[in-house]
Parts: C-alpha cells; sequence; structure tokens
C-alpha cells in the first residue's frame, strides 16, 4: 500500500463524461424484507489495491410485458 493511502486513506476515482472511471458493484445479501445491498468496489488509481467505496440498496428490476 502507498504511504499516501495509509495515511490519509485511498484516492477516490475521478469521473469525468468521457473515459470515466468504474465502480464495481457487488451483491451484498438480501434482508428480511426482501431488500437487496450491495458494495461499491473501487480501485485506488494511486496504489492499486480495491477498496470499499460504499453500500447502497440495489433496486428491483420489473419486467415490462
Amino acid at each position: 500500500m502507498n504511504i499516501l493511502c495509509a495515511l490519509f486513506g485511498h484516492h477516490v476515482p475521478i469521473f469525468r463524461p468521457h473515459g470515466a472511471e468504474y465502480v464495481k458493484v457487488e451483491h451484498f445479501g438480501t434482508d428480511g424484507i426482501g431488500r437487496v445491498h450491495g458494495n461499491l468496489r473501487a480501485v485506488c488509481p494511486r496504489c492499486g489495491r480495491k477498496y470499499l467505496l460504499g453500500r447502497i440498496h440495489i433496486p428491483k428490476i420489473e419486467e415490462q410485458p
């Protein structure tokens, strides 16, 4: 790990309209009421390690007839 990442935390990916860096959505689990939880994982551009960027509720996408 880069010493700057150890001291200040990982560098957040820079999001640009063209050539934006992506974050990966990983399924974390489903709770008792059917809500799906996910983790957002990113790669630090400074040290190259994967880290947890945030957590989200993944909406259900219902099929249209």
